[in-house]
């Protein structure tokens, strides 16, 4: 049932262990309640998530997960995601955006910020003006 979270929490392990280790000077594996601690989240959770009892759905845990796996969190969430879909479009897509293959949410982001921000005589009129300009955008994903 957990196979996603347990796979990466031992990815993050082992690039925890090798932080501790260098650091200590000689081999020294990142315990539970160490990885617990690094990551901000309780040992019973730890033992949750390495049993395959449960999957992590905090995005807060997902995204320290993913910084010491050094993977990025989109493939985590992805493939989590993927996993609890209920149809095969919706499973489609995280499982895209889990590989990389979605135009990315954070290139979706920049882009619609790029877009939407005022061009060079725009902001000249902005700061002569002293005018209050809002933009927004609606984005529809399907």
């Amino acid at each position: 049932m957990g196979d996603i979270t347990a796979k990466y929490l031992e990815m993050a392990r082992n690039e925890v262990t090798k932080q501790l280790s260098e650091k200590a000077g000689k081999f020294t594996k990142a315990t539970d309640y160490k990885l617990s601690k690094v990551l901000g989240i309780s040992t019973s959770a730890i033992h949750y998530y390495l049993k395959e009892e449960r999957e992590c759905d905090d995005d807060d845990i997902i995204f320290a997960i993913a910084y010491y796996a050094q993977v990025d969190p989109m493939q985590i969430i992805g493939a989590l995601r993927a996993k609890r879909a209920k149809n095969e479009e919706v499973k489609s897509f995280w499982t895209k955006a889990a590989k990389g293959g979605v135009a990315g949410f954070g290139a979706l982001a920049l882009a619609s910020t790029l877009n939407l921000a005022p061009n060079e005589s725009q902001a000249a009129d902005f700061e002569q003006n002293n005018l209050l300009s809002i933009h927004y955008a609606n984005i529809k994903w399907f």
